[in-house]
């Protein structure tokens, strides 16, 4: 992988996975926050979209299109190739520099044409309650944890640019000029 990183210390490493029952397997262990699927004591757990039902009434009706402002049109078990990164954290710089990696393997793969998208919701699964089993099965060495996971698929042509985009801050939000 060509990509910086602090000290050129590369602290990562990557899991392909191209197979639907793993990515299946993965997903299954997630809840709908990104979580563990687990009740808290003497509740349920929540529902596709974090609704739970009302007693003796209908449960809700799925989330559909957006969840959290960003669309959902590539999920984990729907990607044609997932990419696990993982790293140590042996230096403060570890997870930033597996970020700079999974941003370059995401840009190289939309040059080619391929939907992207970067999620961290996996990872509460993969290094969740299953680690050992997770970690063993996707080849991830024992001083690491996954952090990213990269979605690797094709574009949903129905959605564009504008009504398909999650939302943004303003720019006078996120920015500031330092001056004297």
């Amino acid at each position: 992988m060509n990509a910086p990183s602090a000290r050129n210390s590369q602290r990562w490493h990557f899991s392909v996975v191209r197979d639907a029952e793993i990515l299946e397997e993965i997903e299954s262990s997630m809840g709908g926050g990104g979580g563990m699927m687990v009740p808290p004591p003497g509740g349920q757990a929540p529902s596709q979209g974090g609704q739970t039902p009302p007693p003796g009434g209908p449960a809700p009706a799925p989330a559909q299109g957006r969840v959290g402002g960003a669309p959902r049109r590539l999920s984990l078990a729907s990607a044609k190739v997932a990419i696990v990164v993982s790293s140590t954290s042996n230096l403060s710089t570890d997870p930033f520099d597996c970020g700079l990696a999974c941003q370059n393997m995401s840009v190289a793969a939309m040059v080619l044409g391929y939907a992207t998208k970067i999620v961290s919701s996996p990872t509460d699964a993969i290094n969740g309650a299953r680690s050992d089993y997770f970690h063993k099965l996707l080849g991830i060495p024992k001083a690491m944890n996954a952090v990213a996971v990269l979605l690797i698929g094709v574009s949903d042509e129905s959605v564009d640019a504008i009504t398909g985009a999650s939302t943004r801050k303003a720019f006078d939000d996120v920015v500031t000029y330092v001056t004297r």
